[in-house]
C-alpha cells in the first residue's frame, strides 16, 4: 500500500531515524523505518485502522472493540500476567484509540 509518496513496505529511513526523541526502538519491532513514519503521523492511528479493516474483510464503519470487548482482553491478560493492572486512564486511551477513529463517523 502507498499513502503519500511513501509505500508500507519501504525502507526510508528519513524523519524517524532523524528524530532522535523519537529513539530507535522500532528497529527491534522489526518494523521498517518507512511504516514507523508512516504510523507516527498525524493520521497514522486512521492509516493503521484501515489496513487493520482490510485484513479482517470487515467493514471499515465499524469499530473493532466495544467496552465489554475491551474489558473480556482485560480479564484475559490479567489471568496471564498477574501484574497487568492497566490503570483506567490507560483503558480509556485503548478505548478512544479503538472507538473514535474519524474513520467512524458517519458523513450526514
Amino acid at each position: 500500500e502507498v499513502v503519500g509518496n511513501t509505500s508500507i513496505n519501504g525502507d526510508d529511513d528519513t524523519d524517524v531515524a532523524k528524530d532522535s526523541s523519537r529513539g530507535l526502538h522500532h528497529l527491534q519491532s522489526g518494523l521498517s523505518t518507512s511504516l514507523v513514519n508512516i504510523l507516527s503521523k498525524e493520521n497514522g492511528r486512521d492509516v493503521f485502522l484501515k489496513w487493520m479493516h482490510e485484513q479482517l474483510n470487515t467493514p471499515s464503519n465499524v469499530p473493532f472493540v466495544n467496552k465489554e470487548s475491551l474489558r473480556i482482553v482485560l480479564h484475559l491478560v490479567s489471568q496471564d500476567r498477574e501484574n497487568a493492572e492497566p490503570t483506567r486512564s490507560t483503558m480509556q486511551k485503548l478505548n478512544r484509540f479503538f472507538m473514535s477513529s474519524p474513520i467512524y463517523r458517519r458523513i450526514k
